[in-house]
């Protein structure tokens, strides 16, 4: 719309009309140009401002047009009264130059200060007109909201700054004029509400009292203490991190310290930081507890973080300032210290996060099994009487993975249900999830072990989410990276195809680390993850998914784990080559064989996995575990497989060669035997596979003493070779005296 003439404008055909200042008209002609710029073409929209001279007239002509029916008019009041503030600080701006005498830079850089401040405001309106006359229906859509929330933020930011500017430039002002101006300084000591240097020390603000069930974290309470003593001399802030996964203790940590810790400090404020919002409402409140500023109605939150910053950085007091569960450090900007009289701790879930304040950080774990075990008969009040029933509680404390908040749970429930640990082991791994889920918030606590990760699975991203699926079907402690993206494997599933990506791969590792899902061990280019979030995720997922991730997980393993089990040579022990690759893989193929087998999972290709099972077998037979290596081949045995297949006969002579070396003769002839009858519906009658089944037989026979039936499978076996293999045959006669 066009500016209109001002020849022709209300305002010059009304002579009792207040005078417009230069400076208004020009901030006014500017807010035209934003309106046009917006595509504003409504006349009406000129008609009042005309009448705005005041601050409070532009607030009064702002206010009756709050959105109708919006969700957030909370939002809009508050921002409202923040804007208010900042143009009162500009008439305070006004009042400033009104009493230095003069005109000299300095003050012509205040007065260009303030206008600028008073054109960044209309500007804005302006912009706002346009936002909602553009959008009627705003409030209605997150996006545009969050846009326009965000728009809001910059210019209170921008304001800020330049406000700070104005304001040191009149201090210097102040500062530099004869003594005889001291009406100036009080002046300027009354608009800003300057009150007594007297304030209310010692101050502490922490939300809980000591918890006397905090347990088990000795070396980490004393490196908090050598890291943040105040009185060792540093000549910097003193800063450390904490970080680590949900519920694992970060919080109970840092209030030990802070609650045992206050003869140290004048001041300790404990800063929830998730939310923006919950930091300002806190640091108002301490502003006002300390006595550094005046009521709520006075100055708003801003105002109050910056004398908070300003007391702490200048009172030469010392200080503890706790950040609680922060997620983004830009969060702390508005109030992080100078001071080196002042300690810092952060709690946070991701160690990007941490390292970003700081150097010294404690990545925060589950409690050891020794320490694990002191913790929970400290929490049940339950000392175990006897052997076994401490190897319980170690077994419980192992399937917890030292979890600090989930063992608060567990000590519960013992004590509700007056259990002792073994009472309670066969009830937990049948009804883990009922437990859990129906365990309240403990006191300190802000959630249960079912909702401390809620928050950090919704933020998370499609790739992400997927590669958590994923992972609760690997062994949780070392999960190698090139088993997960091992081409070989021909994965098709397209919500699968970043895991071949190594960017996109990175990305969904990082979407997970950031928020300490999972843990990164750079060094070996692999991935943990905690059983407890594990078991959550697992826990969550459809049928659907289970099957899906399962079958991905056989997959990867049998194109990752090396095919020798079934080559034909007379060596034990002929896949050692590969034993190191083995070895990295035989963690996970114990876990599926637990999943499937306690969940009743089922796989889609179970050929294919009863192949991995017994290559696992063969492996551990090789490395000279038999008992293990048996457990793993019959267990693939008794998966629904076909039986007239070469696997399924190998197998079975597998376990023949392990029941020799088990010093049971008989039940490796009946091994040997099942696989004799399996090799006979496959192979040509004397073909080698069973010429070497009828050598195992002879072996067989041979252990039990049964020397005649030994010769005739060894003659059997001789027949066999001579037929398939005539010039070895005859070597071995000339060779032989």
């Amino acid at each position: 719309m066009e500016t209109p003439d001002r020849h022709i404008h209300p305002h010059d055909a009304a002579d009792s009309a207040p005078h417009v200042s230069p400076v208004w008209q020009a901030t006014i002609d500017k807010y035209y140009e934003k309106l046009r710029r917006e595509g504003v073409k409504a006349p009406a929209v000129d008609q009042d401002l005309w009448s705005i001279h005041t601050s409070d007239d532009l607030l009064q002509q702002i206010q009756p047009h709050t959105p109708q029916g919006s969700t957030p008019p909370a939002n809009w009041m508050w921002s409202l009264r923040r804007l208010k503030s900042i143009i009162l600080n500009i008439n305070d701006f006004v009042a400033v130059i009104k009493l230095v005498l003069g005109m000299n830079g300095q003050v012509a850089t205040i007065i260009r200060g303030s206008i600028r401040l008073i054109l960044k405001i209309i500007l804005f309106c302006a912009h706002s007109i346009g936002c909602f006359w553009n959008n009627p229906n705003i409030t209605k859509s997150g996006d545009l909201w969050l846009r326009f929330s965000n728009d809001f933020s910059k210019v209170i930011a921008e304001l800020r700054t330049s406000s700070r500017i104005v304001e040191e430039r009149a201090d210097m002002i102040r500062l530099t004029r004869d003594t005889g101006r001291i009406d100036t300084i009080d002046a300027i000591r009354v608009s800003q509400g300057h009150h007594s240097s007297k304030k209310n020390l010692p101050c502490y603000m922490i939300p809980y009292g000591l918890n006397l069930r905090f347990y088990g974290r000795t070396s980490e309470t004393e490196r908090l203490g050598k890291a943040l003593d105040p009185r060792s001399p540093s000549g910097t802030l003193r800063v450390i991190a904490i970080h680590g996964t949900g519920g694992i203790g970060k919080t109970q940590l840092a209030l030990h310290y802070a609650n045992t810790s206050t003869n140290l400090y004048d001041a300790v404020i404990w800063i929830p930081s998730g939310k923006q919002m919950k930091v300002m409402q806190t640091l108002s409140t301490f502003s006002r507890r300390l006595g550094i500023s005046g009521s709520e109605d006075v100055e708003d939150d801003y105002q109050s973080i910056q004398k908070v910053r300003d007391w702490l950085n200048t009172s030469e007091k010392t200080f503890l300032l706790v950040f609680d569960n922060v997620e983004n450090d830009a969060i702390l900007n508005q109030i992080w210290p100078t001071s080196a009289r002042g300690s810092v701790i952060i709690t946070c879930r991701s160690q990007s996060v941490a390292s970003k304040r700081t150097a010294d950080s404690i990545h925060l774990q589950g409690f050891t099994p020794e320490t694990g075990l002191q913790v929970l008969l400290s929490l049940t009040g339950l000392q175990s009487t006897n052997v076994d029933e401490e190897d319980v509680a170690r077994e419980l404390i192992q399937i917890l993975g030292g979890h600090s908040l989930a063992m608060v749970h567990i000590s519960d429930f013992i004590r509700d249900r007056g259990y002792s640990y073994q009472e309670l082991l066969p009830v937990y791994k049948k009804s883990a999830e009922k437990i859990l889920a129906r365990s309240e918030v403990p006191s300190q606590y802000g959630h249960t072990i079912r909702t401390v990760w809620d928050v950090s699975f919704e933020t998370l991203s499609v790739e992400s989410r997927v590669l958590l699926g994923i992972l609760a079907f690997f062994d949780p402690d070392n999960i190698p990276e090139w088993i997960l993206s091992n081409t070989r494997a021909r994965i098709t599933e397209s919500g699968m195809q970043f895991l071949f990506d190594e960017f996109d791969f990175g990305d969904a590792i990082i979407g997970l680390t950031k928020i300490s899902l999972i843990h990164r061990l750079s060094s070996h280019k692999a991935i943990s993850i905690h059983r407890l979030i594990q078991f959550t995720v697992f826990s969550r997922l459809s049928a659907m998914d289970k099957t899906k991730y399962l079958d991905f997980a056989v997959r990867v393993l049998s194109y990752g784990f090396p095919n020798s089990w079934d080559e034909r040579t007379h060596q034990q022990g002929h896949g050692w080559e590969s034993w190191e690759t083995c070895g990295a893989i035989l963690p996970h193929v114990s876990w599926l064989i637990r999943l499937t087998r306690e969940h009743s999972l089922q796989v889609t290709d179970v050929e294919l996995f009863a192949e991995l099972i017994f290559r696992a077998g063969t492996y551990l037979w090789e490395k000279e575990q038999p008992t293990m290596a048996r457990s793993f081949i019959e267990y693939g045995l008794s998966l629904d497989i076909k039986q007239s297949t070469p696997n399924y006969a190998q197998a079975y002579r597998l376990l023949g060669h392990i029941g020799l070396d088990m010093a049971q003769p008989r039940a490796a002839l009946a091994a040997y035997e099942k696989a004799l009858a399996a090799r006979e519906t496959l192979e040509e009658p004397n073909s080698p596979p069973i010429a070497d089944i009828y050598d195992s037989i002879a072996c067989s026979y041979t252990e039990q003493g049964r020397v005649a039936e030994a010769f005739e499978y060894l003659s059997k076996a001789a027949i066999s070779i001579a037929r398939t293999t005539p010039f070895i045959w005859a070597g071995h006669k000339q060779s032989t005296p």
